[in-house]
């Protein structure tokens, strides 16, 4: 089993505040019978702005702890991306990434807004070949 959506890199975003923090979520996920996290930190052009390869770099960090700990927990690399109408040129210059390199993008909308476009959102979406 996978979670499919977890900030759990410290000192990104919301979630995990550090690294002691970040193990933990992870053991517990592991006690619950994941054998999995996709870490899909929130990428927010002009707030949450962590590169991929530093995301990437702190998630390796994460798995080499869990190897330490003999916790059998795979880490996988996403981003949960700010709706945007840049999002494709996002991912093209490694800012957010799709799951784990794959064709699947994690985006979310605004929640006090219907966002403008979607229709066209979706379509540029579906034409660079992304889910």
């Amino acid at each position: 089993m996978i979670d499919f959506h977890s900030h759990i890199i410290p000192e990104i975003d919301d979630g995990a505040r550090e690294l002691k923090e970040s193990l933990e979520m992870l053991e517990e996920a592991s006690s619950a019978g994941f054998d999995g996290v996709i870490s899909t930190s929130h990428y927010m052009e002009n707030y949450y702005e962590v590169s991929q390869a530093d995301r990437k770099a702190w998630l390796n960090g994460l798995q080499y702890g869990l190897e330490e700990k003999k916790i059998g927990l795979s880490l996988y690399l996403g981003s949960e991306i700010y709706f945007t109408d840049k999002i494709i040129s996002l991912i093209k210059e490694a800012k957010a990434s799709t799951i784990n390199g794959s064709r699947y993008v994690l985006f979310e909308f605004p929640m006090n807004a219907k966002p403008i476009n979607i229709e066209d959102f979706v379509y540029s979406i579906l034409s660079a070949n992304y889910v």
